[in-house]
């Protein structure tokens, strides 16, 4: 059947028509992906990256698909201007980068990703503002599932050491103004513990935190709390309330309303605790309420709903 259909094809204009490009896009392909310089990219990556004020190391790169990079054993860390690293380094086990080709016809800059670091697994897509006068990322869709929390960087949870699996979906727009920004983000931990730690020099106990679940929903700035819940650990929480987001987002104004039960067998086993909550008032059937608000870097707490 095959030796009668190849003579048909050849004989076939239209046959030919579609043939021949197809093979001359498929040969291009894989000139491409075989002969791409992927080590000068990644000294052109390593470069801009310092010029912009992060040190970066590539393993390996390698091709991603049909235009996109892949890169593995990525280490990013920020550093001053007078060449001294920061305190942050992130690192990835594979990156992938992939323009999308709708977005090039179109004139705007949307780059999808695949992450795998610190035991999970992300992808999504980012679209990258073409306005000069408002630089910055200006869409993130994001699903992150499965990152264990024991493998981030100490810097990143403040020094207090946290285990568990952590999960998220994000899906924001008008990003380069915080003020004006709107989306949805949810997210989870499951197993949740915290090791050790301290806050301003005062030792955490170790505490069982269970199963974290919630959300925002942001509309025009402003971020409202959305079910978010602690259950199953030592202690019970909830958590309403909204966050006003600033350009700075550590400037951004919260009013919180935390609702607290933590057990008794975990109040009794840390007296520590369990007195320096005695500003909180006395404890009720349903534990403790605290207000929250000011800034995030320095909330003021108020005992009460």
């Amino acid at each position: 059947m095959a030796e009668l259909a190849l003579p048909l094809l050849a004989r076939s204009p239209w046959a030919r028509r579609l043939l021949l490009p197809m093979a001359f896009s498929l040969a291009l392909v894989f000139f491409l992906i075989a002969t791409f310089p992927y080590d000068a990219l990644a000294l052109r990556i390593v470069s801009e990256a310092k010029n912009a004020g992060y040190d970066v190391s590539i393993g390996a790169l390698s091709h991603g698909g049909l235009i996109g990079v892949t890169a593995t054993d990525v280490h990013v860390k920020p550093t001053t201007p007078d060449g001294a690293t920061g305190a942050l380094e992130l690192h990835f086990d594979k990156l992938t980068l992939k323009p999308s080709i709708l977005g090039l016809l179109l004139r705007r800059t949307v780059i999808g990703f695949d992450v795998d670091a610190y035991g999970g697994s992300s992808h999504g897509t980012a679209r990258v503002s073409n306005d000069p006068k408002a630089p910055g990322l200006s869409e993130l869709t994001l699903t992150a599932a499965d990152f264990d929390l024991k493998q981030l960087p100490s810097s990143i949870l403040s020094g207090v050491e946290v285990i568990g699996t952590f999960s998220s979906k994000v899906d924001v727009q008008s990003l380069q103004a915080l003020e004006a920004s709107g989306g949805t983000i949810t997210f989870g931990l499951k197993g949740g513990a915290l090791v050790k730690g301290s806050v301003m020099g005062i030792p955490l106990p170790k505490t069982m935190l269970g199963e974290l679940t919630g959300g925002l929903v942001v509309d025009r700035g402003v971020a409202r709390l959305d079910k978010v819940l602690l259950r199953g650990g030592d202690i019970d929480a909830e958590v309403e309330g909204s966050i006003r987001l600033k350009p700075l987002f550590s400037l951004s104004q919260a009013e919180l309303k935390v609702h607290l039960k933590p057990k008794d067998s975990w109040l009794d086993a840390n007296p520590l605790v369990k007195g320096s909550m005695g500003f909180l008032g006395p404890k009720g059937p349903d534990g403790y309420w605290v207000t929250l608000s000011g800034p995030l870097t320095h909330l003021n707490p108020r005992p009460g709903k």
